[in-house]
């Protein structure tokens, strides 16, 4: 849920859309429960207080249902899990998935005769939860140690629409072995959303990763961490063009106020 997808999720919300929003940044999502955005975009922020289902693991979802609470304060219904693994949305109030890596979530609207089904997959970054979500106390005794804190895994998602369409969203990742026997082999993902950037090294993998590995139909590059279009046109001489000329499968740049389609087979078909 980064700049794209928190627009997109919103606006789909607001024309009547129900909205399952994920991500694998503890810090993110407990700010979007309550409506806060780390961007400014006109209208946003009072849409956005609608009760969501969030896809997250065991181990963050207590981090988050806590930041929530202290945010409603005392005498508000405190978040919590949702009721089962599937369910229909728009939910009664807001919660989230109770999963681990390799668990499935399954967000279904009412009428409909499928879900939309998320699954947590491993990936290769840090997890790490902003120090300013932190309590003071514990700030400090992480300060004296130069320390961090996580709350369980890294995690990226394979979801599988209701067309067919298998989409793996890789989150920061670094090139790792899941990519092929998980993702490729037992999900058979058909589009790959990879996220560039020089921390985790895709810049220099990720035409590995995507044309031994992941193997997709298409590839959508997002969150490039450089400025990679002018214009909504790609820059050449950029490292993102580099890598969009060596991946075998079609590729996309995610534009803002562009809209994509793509078909069971992980074709684009719209919007290309």
């Amino acid at each position: 849920m980064t700049h794209l997808g928190i627009n997109s999720a919103v606006a789909a919300a607001e024309r009547g859309y129900s909205v399952t929003g994920f991500d694998a940044d503890a810090s993110v999502v407990a700010e979007l429960s309550q409506g806060r955005f780390r961007i400014h975009e006109p209208d946003l922020e009072p849409l956005a207080a609608k009760n969501a289902a969030l896809v997250t693991t065991r181990a963050m979802a207590g981090f988050i249902h806590n930041k929530v609470a202290a945010i409603r304060g005392s005498g508000s219904k405190p978040m919590d899990f949702c009721s089962t693994l599937a369910i229909t949305v728009p939910v009664p109030a807001a919660c989230s998935s109770r999963i681990d890596l390799g668990g499935v979530f399954t967000a279904q609207a009412q009428g409909a005769k499928q879900g939309v089904e998320f699954t947590i997959v491993y990936s290769a970054h840090v997890n790490d939860v902003a120090p300013s979500l932190l309590s003071k106390a514990q700030q400090d005794v992480l300060k004296a140690d130069g320390a961090q804190l996580g709350y369980g895994p890294p995690v990226g998602f394979v979801v599988k629409f209701t067309n067919g369409l298998v989409a793996h969203l890789s989150s920061d990742t670094a090139i790792f072995g899941d990519m092929k026997t998980v993702i490729h082999d037992f999900h058979k993902a058909n589009l790959a959303v990879i996220n560039l950037g020089p921390n985790p090294g895709m810049f220099q993998s990720g035409a590995y990763a995507i044309n031994d590995l992941l193997q997709p139909a298409s590839v959508i590059f997002t969150h490039v961490n450089e400025a990679a279009t002018e214009g909504g046109k790609l820059r050449a001489n950029t490292q993102t063009a580099a890598r969009m000329k060596q991946v075998e499968a079609p590729a996309y740049l995610a534009i803002s106020e562009r809209i994509m389609e793509f078909n069971d087979k992980g074709k684009c078909v719209s919007g290309c």
